[in-house]
């Protein structure tokens, strides 16, 4: 099997798996709504929203350096494997049980001095169990990335939710349990599939692993591991910043049930988010194949790919923005409105990050100025932070809504005026194009509301109708686009020499 064929497998099943999981956490999160209530899931919330800062670094760098060394070892030196990964498993049970102890001891302060909620301190002990099972599963799952094994890696990816789900359930079904009912639950489903994922991989060592062990070899993993992997952690905690920390400080100024508005609709545009990395898998023959001393192919191609791209997430946000509603309204009931409006305002967010993704995989894989690119990614989180603690003290939900929406949108700024290259290629015309088609198409909509048209399931398709119409006027889309695709589609199939 060709290295090409190889990894669009592995893309195709990690991607089905991931969707599949989402889809059942999406599931849990509708029964745990409407069986506990929207406030009680809001402190659910607020629980993982700590626990998430320690499953970002409690691996202290091990997760990095099994997938960058276990495949280099596999080709030059496979006899230092299982010290490698004895040397990995040492660490991470470390990282839980430092981070798990520091959250048990700080729960009090946490719960008390930060959020002011005495409910949630017997939580955050409890959720210490579920931090060390996590830890287990994600280390287990690390040994099948590094070996290549994605239908194994794909299977417990899903195992783990549905496992969760139907323990979550039980718990709070069947047994009439609470948060802590769910937080077991989900322990319980990760230390279970972690088992079962050690059962299938440790026969790749018929001598069992541990008669492996050498101390010589332990020293040369443990700088390996250290060296290479914790440098990395800082992109962990830059993750948790983007990801979590508004639910922090939400969750510290505001009422539960806003915390579950706001999770709701940040889980729906992740799921947007999700479905759009579909394009870079498309696009990735193109980009494995430019080459950086040839500018104008450069330049050729990411016009391409930003206006596609560009495109896409247009389409996918005004579809989004009508379904959205009746989508949850229907899920989790007519008092969700809120998560709605709120899903509509983020939208902006959604785009900005979106029609980045070219531009990004051009610094990196084309330019490979990853260094300026990671510096650039702290200055996002910190700035995302610093306006999350700003603003959501004085505006609430739409205090958070925009700390996102300023964040990108200066980032990209930023970004232009750092990578200059990118800037002399974008295709502004095409922007200018697309925003002056959508800006007919909004006005056209709020028209049609002012007459007393709100009807989502007419308004949704004439939108997008319109939409398309109005770029194939401007020619902002033709054939020669179509054809482009097809043959991104197409070159996703070929089967090249490995």
């Amino acid at each position: 099997m060709s290295a090409i064929r190889h990894l669009s497998q592995g893309i195709a099943i990690k991607g089905a798996a991931n969707g599949v999981a989402l889809l059942l956490g999406l599931g849990l999160s509708i029964i745990l709504n409407r069986v506990l209530g929207k406030d009680t899931y809001g402190l659910l919330v607020l629980v993982y929203s700590v626990t998430a800062l320690t499953t970002a670094l409690y691996h202290l760098g091990v997760r990095p350096a099994l997938n960058r060394f276990v495949p280099k070892f596999r080709r030059e030196a496979a006899e230092r494997i299982p010290v490698f990964i004895l040397t990995g498993l040492i660490f991470q049970l470390l990282g839980a049980a430092l981070f798990a102890v520091l959250m048990w001891t700080s729960a009090e302060a946490i719960g008390l001095q930060f959020f002011q909620r005495t409910e949630l301190v017997p939580l955050l002990k409890v959720a210490t169990v579920f931090v060390v099972g996590s830890s287990l599963l994600d280390f287990v799952l690390q040994l099948f990335q590094a070996y290549e094994e994605w239908r194994w890696e794909g299977l417990l990816s899903v195992l783990y939710p549905l496992v969760y789900l139907a323990g979550a359930t039980f718990a709070v079904m069947g047994m009439h349990a609470g948060i802590d009912g769910v937080l077991l639950a989900n322990a319980s489903a990760a230390v279970l599939t972690a088992v079962i994922g050690w059962l299938i991989i440790r026969t790749r060592w018929q001598k069992g692993i541990w008669k492996y062990w050498e101390p010589g070899e332990f020293l040369k993993s443990t700088v390996i591991m250290l060296g290479f992997g914790a440098p990395l952690l800082v992109g962990q905690l830059n993750f948790y910043l983007l990801t979590w920390f508004d639910k922090v400080i939400l969750g510290r100024y505001e009422a539960l049930e806003v915390v579950t508005f706001y999770f709701i609709a940040t889980t729906f545009l992740g799921g947007l988010m999700a479905l759009f990395k579909v394009l870079f898998t498309i696009f990735m023959p193109y980009l494995a194949g430019i080459d950086g001393t040839d500018r104008a192919g450069v330049e050729r191609k990411f016009v391409l790919m930003f206006r596609w791209f560009l495109q896409a997430a247009v389409v996918m946000a005004i579809i989004s923005y009508f379904a959205v509603e009746p989508v949850i309204l229907t899920l989790y009931g007519p008092e969700y409105m809120p998560a709605v409006t709120a899903f509509r305002w983020l939208l902006p967010v959604f785009l900005l990050r979106a029609v980045h993704n070219p531009s990004g995989m051009f610094v990196i894989n084309v330019f490979e100025k990853t260094g300026k690119a990671t510096s650039l990614g702290l200055l996002l989180a910190g700035m995302y932070t610093t306006l999350n603690l700003l603003l959501v003290p004085l505006y609430g939900l739409y205090g958070a809504i925009g700390a996102g929406i300023a964040s990108y949108a200066i980032y990209w700024v930023v970004f232009l005026g750092v990578f200059r290259e990118i800037g002399r290629m974008l295709p502004y015309r095409a922007f200018l194009r697309t925003a002056g088609v959508g800006l007919l198409v909004a006005v056209g909509v709020f028209a049609l509301n002012q007459l007393g048209l709100r009807n989502g399931l007419v308004l949704g398709p004439a939108c997008l109708l319109a939409y398309l119409a109005l770029l194939l006027v401007v020619r902002e889309i033709g054939p020669g686009d179509i054809a482009l695709a097809k043959g991104s589609f197409a070159s996703l199939r070929k089967e090249t020499p490995a």
